[in-house]
This record gives structure tokens, sequence and C-alpha cells, in this order.
């Protein structure tokens, strides 16, 4: 059996879809032919969640490595007076926030001095730690998972050092993607060199949705494309012995973080006219957010829904989220309000898909459009089409009221390919072709 050496910021305890990824790589690996090392950081590092009951999940023959990182986010607390149990992503990144001087002198220093992000404190102790691990193990090839950019860094210096195969996986873009900081002058061309460096010295290139590539080539064209190789996310349970149940209350559930410019405006405009064409509809309809959400959507949500129709479960563990995935009737899927929109494919699709429940997605005609479209599994209405959304909410209706929303109709060979098992199978396949080529160069 090989051995690869996964380096991640997001692992247990950490919650959320990034650590999500890495922990079902390891999970897998081991069927496919590798033994995977863990280095992460320590278990009180600055999470915007966390889950405990993911440690359950990591096979107790899985060495994991922790190291010391410094982060900067107490001392932007006190310069916020943010709260230690707020989250710095719906922090900084909620939608029409007026922002103090102290908010807008953090997000200054945050653009301009943290290069290639806030948690580039890791990047000597990663090293540090992973040259440690490389000496103590017979380690074939290094894997890195960002964001944060800060563990690529990580796994290219470990590449040079050792001359170790290395595959740098990314599960968004890098520069000027939607949530990346506002940089100028020099800050903006380091994190450009930076990016370029990564994917010039990396061996393979993973992405977990094929957009990602055509960002990083699109600024980096003198890369070799071929180097690149899709691993989506995915699915990670059995939904056959699941029961299909229909609720008292035609329930949609949206999973996940909910901010920014993850806007369900449209979705609320429809919804208020549903609402006057059929005043019964709100005494049977409930709208369930499973998961973070920014204080703006929060009261948006709260004065125009009536009190009935809205239920907010805060962040839960990932089986409870999943639990209230099965016991809805649609699911809703939001993506981001930004140029890229329509090559974004947030993780929870293919969650989404596993559940095998019905998907409204709120979304541009892009890669999730497609994903859909493909499995049978939904249908994609723009965000701001509140009359479409509307339309395609009365359908789903209508069947809930006929008892045939269900996943008849769907592709579920295509929706199979999407399972963890199956994505870590394709990675393993990444691994051995990596491998391979470098014992060919060498002789």
């Amino acid at each position: 059996m090989k051995t690869v050496l996964l380096i991640a910021y997001y692992f247990p305890p950490s919650g959320g879809p990034g650590g999500q990824r890495i922990l079902k790589f390891v999970k897998y690996l081991p069927e496919f032919g590798y033994r995977p090392i863990v280095l992460t950081v320590t278990k009180d590092a600055d999470f915007p969640a966390r889950d405990e009951s993911l440690f359950s999940e990591i096979p107790s023959t899985t060495r994991i490595y922790r190291s010391f990182i410094l982060e900067p986010y107490h001392l932007y607390r006190r310069i916020t007076g943010r709260g230690s149990e707020e989250a710095i992503d719906i922090a900084t990144l909620e939608k029409g926030t007026r922002r103090g001087f102290g908010e807008r002198t953090a997000s200054w220093v945050r653009a301009n001095c943290f290069i290639p992000d806030a948690r580039i404190g890791w990047l000597p102790f990663g090293v540090e730690r992973g040259l440690e691990i490389i000496r103590r193990n017979r380690v074939d090839v290094i894997f890195t998972s960002s964001p944060p950019y800060t563990v690529s860094l990580i796994g290219m210096m470990l590449h040079m050092i050792t001359g170790k195969p290395w595959v740098a996986d990314f599960r968004d873009p890098w520069t000027g993607f939607l949530s990346a900081p506002q940089r100028r002058f020099a800050a903006r061309k380091i994190d450009h060199a930076l990016e370029g460096a990564v994917v010039q010295k990396a061996d393979r290139i993973t992405v977990a949705w094929q957009g990602i590539a055509q960002n990083l080539f699109g600024k980096h064209p003198e890369v070799d494309r071929s180097k690149a190789a899709l691993i989506s996310n995915g699915y990670d349970f059995d939904p056959v012995d699941r029961p299909v149940k229909k609720n008292a209350r035609f329930t949609t559930t949206y999973s996940g973080s909910l901010y920014g410019r993850r806007d369900p405006e449209g979705l609320v405009r429809a919804l208020a006219q549903m609402m006057r064409e059929d005043p019964a509809f709100k005494d049977r309809f409930l709208l369930r957010i499973v998961g973070r959400v920014g204080p703006g959507i929060a009261e948006m949500l709260r004065e125009t829904l009536p009190k009935a129709c809205l239920e907010i479960v805060p962040y839960v563990p990932h089986r409870e989220a999943v639990a209230y995935l099965f016991r809805s009737d649609v699911l809703l899927l939001i993506v981001d309000e930004a140029p890229e929109a329509a090559f974004i494919v947030p993780g929870k699709v293919f969650e989404y898909l596993g559940v095998r429940k019905p998907v409204l997605a709120l979304a541009p005609q892009g890669d999730v459009a497609r994903i859909l479209a493909k499995t049978r599994a939904g249908v994609t209405v723009s965000g701001r089409d509140a009359a479409g959304i509307a339309r395609a909410l009365w359908d789903f209706y209508r069947r809930w009221e006929q008892n045939t929303l269900d996943d008849r109709g769907m592709d579920l060979d295509a929706i199979r390919r999407y399972s963890r098992r199956t994505q870590t199978k394709a990675l393993a396949g990444v691994f051995d072709e990596t491998l391979f080529a470098t014992k060919s160069l060498s002789h």
C-alpha cells in the first residue's frame, strides 16, 4: 500500500464542506491502495464552524499530525468589536452591512498584509511538521486541499525540498474569486505570482468543479491544461433504506450557510406572490433553513414571511443536517450572485442528489443546471426571477398534494457517480498516474 500525505486546514473538529471533502478522501483511500497520513492544524484553530461528531468517521488507523498556527482573528475581533463566537466569514461577507473604521482597517490589512490569506501564520509550522512527517514515514505523494491557499504554499515548499510528487487540490478559485480580498498594487501582484507558482510546480491539479480549472488556466495560460482533473464533491450515505414520508406541510429545505451574495430575495417575492394567489398556501408551506444565516438575511425572512412558514435551525452536526434533508419535500439551492456564478457548483448539490429529493436551484443556466438536467433531479431558475420560482414551486406543490414528489424519473445511475467512494477512486487514479509519470521521468 502506498502512502499519501494529505495537508488541509479544514479537518475535524472543523465542520463545513471543506472538511467533508478531505475527511471522505481519508475514509475511502485505503480501499484503493493508499494509506492516508493527515497534517492539519491544532484542534483550537479558529474554524468558522465546529463539528465534533466527525471524529467518529476517521478510520482508527489514520495517523493525524497537528501543528501550531498563528491566527490573527483574535486581534480582528478586538479591533472590530466582534464576539468570540461570531463566524468571521459571515462578519466580513454579509451583504449590505455598513462597516465602521475598525472593520475597514481590518479588511485593508487582511487584503494587503496577509497574502495569500489570513492563515499564512501556519506556513513555517506546517512546513516544519511536514518535513518531520516525511522523514518518519515513507510518503509516496503529497496532496494539498485549498482554500486556504496557504495550504498550497506548504505543499509547494515540501515538494521543492523533498522532491516528492505533489497533487494540488482546489475547492474554489484563488485570486479574483467572489470571496477573495480586494488587493491593490504589490499585494495583488504577489498573490497572482504565488498562484502561478503553485499551478506551475504542482505535478497534477484536481478541482472540485470545472470552472476552477478554467479560471486558473485563464490567468496562467502558460500552464499545461492536461495536468488538471475533475474530482467532484459528493454524498456519503445510502438513501435506499430511508423512509419516504409526506410531510404535513410542504417543506422546502435549504442546508448550509446563507449570507453575502447568496440572496433569497427572489424566493421571498415568489412566496409572497403565491400566498396572495392562494391564501391557504401559507398554512401548508414551510421554508426551513439549516445552517448559519447572516443577520441581514434572517431579518428579511422574519419580516416578510409568516412566522409559521419559517424555521431557522442553527448550525448542527453534519449527520443531523442530512437528516433534515431526508425529512424534506423539496431541497433548495441558492448560488451566489456573481459574474462567475454560472461556473460555481456548491458541494451541497451532490448531497441533495444523494438524498433523491427534487431540487430547486436558484442559479444561472450554467454547471449546476447541467448537473440537474443530466441527473433529472430538479429544475434551475434565476434567483431574480420571482415569477419563474413561483411556477417551479407550484409544480412541486401540486405533485406534493398528489403524493408523487419522489425520485421517479431521476437518473439514479448518474447520481451514484457522485458518491464519495466513487470520487475517491478517481482521486486514487490521479495519484497512480502522478507516481507513474514521475517514475518515468526519473528513468
